[in-house]
């Protein structure tokens, strides 16, 4: 269904005065329907924006209209015209008929592989000097988010939201079978035992309640917990199927035995036999795998209280990445007009951005948003914390895998031919050749990916989208490294070749390297190093740190930074400190690095040191255990051993180390959620000069 509502300027003053406070907290519920039913005033020719949503209709009026009216008051001389597609489907096929006829919204709400397929069509309008005239803090983004709407570092799409899975379950089934609720840091044996425990055969099919629901849906979530990997090499320009390791098979065999051998979720024919498709909703199942947009209907509709739980773990904590953002067609006529609707709806302070934020039905893209209270309260009558939605993972990932436009037939064909393995007709095994063998027709005929601008259809070089490399010690540097089959044999040489957006990849094993980064990141196209905990990064002691970071935007995820490379009864076995970043550039330092999900542990000094004008650097859930063993261990005369240092003592500005003799201002730096047993000196110790640095929410022990 298609609606469209018009909302004309200004509105009563009285309304107004009752709008001003959500303005100002963010935290506003829908206006009243007398609100709605108010005449807009009309004025001389205001200028209209088409701006199209896909939300459903208590969306719209708890959500759409109150953002039109307060844009509409705030900007009286722009009238935002709503145009409303509920079904996902009919939205993105009106969408691309209408931009290749040259007409269609000004606005609109894209999923990531829409946006990406309409921008390398030319149907959206680059942001990036849009952002930057107006100043458009881009760190305040989920960094990694924003990669996906980004070429070369530059936005075409602002991101609004992240499409975060839990698990959902029934208090009240788990309270009747005396089952504790899910525990944050549960892996899928675990679900599995908890699905047994919750299973209750009723006497027949009508009263069997089962401990899940239906997950085959959800397949792609378990190969990338068990293998950390994308089904194709590169979602930008795929090469190659991926899908080849024995942890594949087992993930899928796993997930059809839950129906056809556990017996602990209903079977394909069951469901059709009942004509039942949601099984949780309807009270026969305890667990589903749910995103936080289903919350709506099951606040709406259960008639059992539910909590939320994080999505299990494997090999690997995972999690999606992809969601929707919000784009200016190329062809509006109004250009000026919708991107200052974009701000309204998806920047930093945007206004409707929190009143989103504030309905609960989407994971914010925006981080601060993520902590905004209205967000963040409990969900129906059994409290459901939303964060679970922000449980902290190892690696995440598109579901739209790849983004290349092939995806539309590869996700038709690979959800056929997987039917047969869901219905247990076929084996997992037997099923894996055929889609291997059709994934690599798809993939024979897109060789390159087709950028449509005005008169211009050559191919877009592959060297212009971001990519992937793997890195493995048994791997060779002459390898081509862009596959985890032919991996690169060190991190060093992949950070020199890396470019911004590109993500390097490490497999299990000892790395003896002193790294240095070569080339910067971008705000939205971050380079990313990730890797298991069990992929160790441990110097070689030919310098005093183990990774240097010299340039903004480097991502650092999962893997262990571990200074012992030698003898460990030596002082020189140690490297002195593990993670070192600091700038180059007179009274400008390294920022937008993130290091999240890390281990750090024996340094010879500090575990992590931020110096010189270091700004707007996050680091988060990450563990530091043993830091200052060449003073505190080796007796070497001095107090180095904080788990992170920032900033440089008003007694060494003038050492020669910084580029600068000025005060060390290394500002705006959040250290969060992390575990510190420093058996050193302080957990985090910030030096004169430096402000504005948040310390929250990290557990602290182990001061000698």
């Amino acid at each position: 269904m298609r609606i469209k509502i018009s909302y004309i300027l200004a509105i009563f003053l009285f309304v107004l005065l009752c709008l001003f406070p959500a303005i100002q907290a963010a935290n506003a519920l829908a206006p009243t329907s007398a609100v709605y039913a108010a005449p807009p005033v009309q004025t001389d020719e205001p200028i209209t924006i088409r701006w199209r949503t896909r939300w459903d209709e208590t969306h719209v009026r708890r959500v759409a209209l109150p953002i039109i009216r307060l844009f509409q008051a705030q900007h009286p001389d722009i009238r935002i015209e709503l145009e409303n597609v509920e079904n996902n489907a009919e939205y993105n096929a009106q969408l691309r008929a209408e931009l290749a006829d040259g007409g269609g919204p000004d606005v609109f709400y894209p999923a990531t592989p829409v946006a990406y397929e309409l921008h390398l069509q030319g149907a959206l309008l680059p942001l990036d000097a849009l952002i930057a005239a107006d100043e458009i803090d881009l760190a305040a983004y989920d960094a990694e988010a924003l990669t996906l709407y980004a070429q070369e570092g530059a936005p075409y799409c602002l991101p609004a939201d992240v499409a975060a899975l839990a698990v959902i379950y029934n208090q009240d089934l788990f309270a009747n079978a005396g089952v504790a609720a899910p525990l944050p840091r549960w892996t899928w044996d675990d679900f599995r035992a908890t699905a047994q425990a919750l299973t209750v055969d009723g006497g027949s099919d009508e009263t069997r309640q089962f401990g899940v629901d239906d997950s085959t849906r959800d397949w792609p979530l378990l190969l990338w917990s068990q293998t950390g990997h994308n089904a194709f090499d590169d979602p930008y320009t795929p090469r190659k199927l991926l899908l080849n390791e024995p942890e594949v098979l087992a993930a899928l065999q796993w997930l059809a035995d839950l129906a056809n051998v556990d017996g602990v979720a209903p079977s394909r024919e069951l469901q059709d036999d009942l004509e039942i498709d949601d099984f949780f909703l309807a009270g026969k199942a305890a667990m589903r795998i749910v995103g936080q947009w289903e919350l709506a209907r099951y606040v709406a509709d259960a008639n059992f209280a539910f909590g939320l739980a994080p999505l299990p773990r494997g090999e690997y904590a995972v999690n999606r990445l992809d969601g929707s953002c919000y784009a200016i067609a190329a062809n509006s006529a109004q250009p000026a007009a919708a991107w200052e609707f974009v701000k309204f709806l998806a920047a930093p302070r945007g206004v409707g951005a929190r009143l989103i934020a504030s309905a609960q039905q989407s994971t914010p893209a925006l981080r601060q948003l993520q902590k905004l209270p209205a967000y963040l309260r409990p969900v129906g009558p059994g409290k459901a914390d939303v964060r679970a939605f922000l449980a902290p993972v190892d690696l995440r990932f598109s579901w739209y895998d790849p983004l290349h436009p092939l995806f539309a037939d590869w996700d038709e064909q690979v959800n056929k031919q997987l039917l047969d393995v869901w219905k247990g007709d076929d084996p997992a095994e037997q099923e894996i050749g055929d889609i291997r063998k059709d994934a690599q027709k798809l993939l024979n005929q897109a060789r390159t990916v087709r950028r449509q601008q005005q008169g211009d259809n050559e191919p877009t070089p592959l060297s212009a989208l971001p990519l992937h490399y793997y890195v493995a010690p048994q791997g060779d540097d002459a390898n081509v490294g862009y596959t985890a089959d032919a991996p690169f044999a060190t991190i060093q040489h992949a950070l020199d070749v890396v470019k911004a957006g590109d993500t390097i990849h490490l497999a299990p094993g000892d790395y003896m390297e002193d790294l240095i980064t070569q080339v910067a990141g971008a705000p939205a196209a971050p380079i990313t190093l990730v890797g298991p905990p069990d992929a160790i990064l441990r110097g070689k002691g030919e310098m005093s740190t183990a990774l240097r970071v010299r340039h903004d935007h480097y991502a650092l995820v999962g893997f262990t930074i571990d200074g012992l490379h030698g003898d460990p009864s030596a002082p020189d076995g140690y490297t002195e400190k593990l993670l070192y970043v600091q700038g180059e550039t007179p009274r400008r330092g390294v920022t937008g690095l993130r290091v999240y999900n890390m281990a750090f542990r024996n340094a010879g000094g500090e575990c992590v040191r931020l110096r010189y004008f270091a700004q707007h650097n996050e680091i988060a859930y990450s563990t530091f255990d043993t830091c200052g063993l060449l003073d505190y261990t080796f007796d070497d005369g001095g107090k180095n051993g904080e788990a992170v240092y920032i900033g440089t003592s008003s007694n060494q500005w003038d050492d020669g180390k910084n580029a600068t003799a000025d005060p060390d201002e290394s500002s705006y730096n959040w250290i969060h959620h992390n575990v510190m047993n420093t058996q050193g000196n302080e957990c985090v110790d910030i030096k004169e000069g430096a402000y504005e640095n948040i310390v929250e929410y990290n557990h602290c022990t182990g001061q000698l």
